[in-house]
């Protein structure tokens, strides 16, 4: 829901100086199969667009954004008629869900929406449910179908991690789809680049043209390390200073125009499995009395002896929980050897599995320590870095599976264009 989240509400209370009264003529502009689309409903999503765009958004642009208007109209038709084909419902409570989002980050009271009841409001409720319609038929019917193989993410990270540093890319990006014409896409990618060298703000540019999910955000895609890129996108930055702009780069998929916002080092990332220990600890604590600590270190000394296995110490410290003198008696759980507490490490180091240790004195207490198990685990930031890497690649597939169903869509649909 993304996409519908960032939308300004500025205008839905406002008079809508392009309502359909105001218009002279309401005009079909686009047939898609048996649906239309009208001039009113391009007029209102292109005053929510502009909604959404800085005040100096320069008037050459117009055209250009009521086209970007009706084609996401279409899009939205598409998903809607394809939803309907195939059963795809979207539940009234998620409707209302992510209209109450919207309320809620825009300042607004709830139900703002729905009881505006004007054109607006009734065009923001429309989007909605087409975006919510388009989630869900990704969800279902693309996301399921893409796997990552775990040897592929391995790979990627040894790849990363061969150099001595790694670079990580704040990244900005205009995509600009693959058309049957290429030769108008790409003479439209090149003058999204033309517009951007003679000054053009990026983030309107790349609201009016791009076609990825970050169009909203104003192409903004974040932080990424060069094996999260695509190739095409690596490639770019790899050789771009801050503040660059790169000449539209072909794809399969289309052009890509990347300005490279920032870039740093990251911390290196530790491989090397960690060893982990199950251990039990039972602790009794001293008093000031010499007599009655000789009388308990005796009493550890039996209990150190009627230990043979897990249960039996599981079975101790059960016998004594509710015995304040053992109060700091447990099952530790797993620990990393480095982590272990520093008044038992060196003992802990020395066992075996399955072994218990001698009685262990320090100054407030005496301890039986004993090793239940051990593994091996991987660090917890090679471990994040291998999810974050599953989880962008995963997205980036699914994306472009997306972006090819919507082209077979258009591709198969009677859609004329009347402008």
């Amino acid at each position: 829901m993304k996409r519908f989240l960032v939308f300004a509400l500025l205008l839905l209370m406002a008079p809508l100086a392009l309502a359909q009264e105001n218009i002279e003529e309401n005009k079909v502009l686009a047939v898609v199969n048996d649906d239309i689309i009208t001039t009113v409903d391009t007029e209102l999503r292109f005053n929510f667009m502009m909604s959404q765009l800085p005040q100096n958004f320069p008037e050459s642009q117009y055209t250009a954004l009521r086209y970007r208007a009706l084609n996401d109209l279409i899009n939205e038709t598409l998903y809607r008629q394809y939803a309907n084909e195939n059963g795809i419902k979207v539940e009234p409570q998620a409707i209302d869900l992510a209209m109450a989002e919207i309320e809620s980050k825009n300042g607004m009271q709830a139900g703002t929406i729905a009881k505006a009841d004007t054109p607006l409001s009734r065009s923001i409720r429309n989007k909605i449910v087409a975006d919510l319609l388009w989630q869900k038929i990704v969800q279902t019917r693309i996301t399921p179908r893409v796997t990552i193989a775990n040897n592929e993410i391995d790979q990627l990270i040894d790849s990363m991690l061969a150099g001595n540093n790694i670079k990580e890319y704040e990244v900005s990006h205009i995509f600009i789809a693959s058309k049957d014409d290429a030769a108008d896409t790409k003479e439209l990618a090149e003058k999204v680049y033309a517009d951007l060298k003679n000054g053009v703000d990026f983030k309107s540019e790349a609201k009016v043209y791009s076609e990825d999910s970050f169009a909203d955000a104003g192409g903004y895609m974040g932080w990424f390390n060069e094996t999260e890129l695509s190739p095409v996108i690596a490639g770019a930055v790899a050789n771009m200073k801050v503040g660059d702009i790169n000449p539209p780069k072909l794809s399969p998929a289309g052009w890509h125009i990347v300005r490279l916002d920032n870039m740093r080092e990251a911390p290196r990332v530790r491989t090397q499995p960690v060893e982990e220990v199950s251990i039990m600890r039972l602790t009794a604590l001293k008093t000031d009395d010499k007599g009655d600590n000789k009388k308990l270190f005796k009493r550890m000394r039996k209990f150190r002896k009627d230990v043979d296995n897990a249960s039996d110490m599981r079975t101790l410290i059960d016998s004594v929980k509710n015995d304040s003198q053992f109060a700091g008696s447990a099952d530790l759980g797993w620990i990393r050897r480095n982590d272990l507490p520093s008044d038992i490490a060196d003992a802990v180091n020395k066992l075996k599995i399955g072994e218990v240790s001698k009685v262990l004195e320090s100054d407030g207490e005496y301890n039986l320590v004993y090793i239940a198990n051990s593994r091996e685990k991987l660090p917890e930031e090679l471990v994040n870095m291998r999810d974050r890497l599953r989880s962008r690649i995963t997205g980036s597939r699914v994306e472009l599976s997306a972006r090819q169903l919507l082209r077979n869509l258009r591709r198969q649909a009677y859609i004329d264009v009347r402008i």
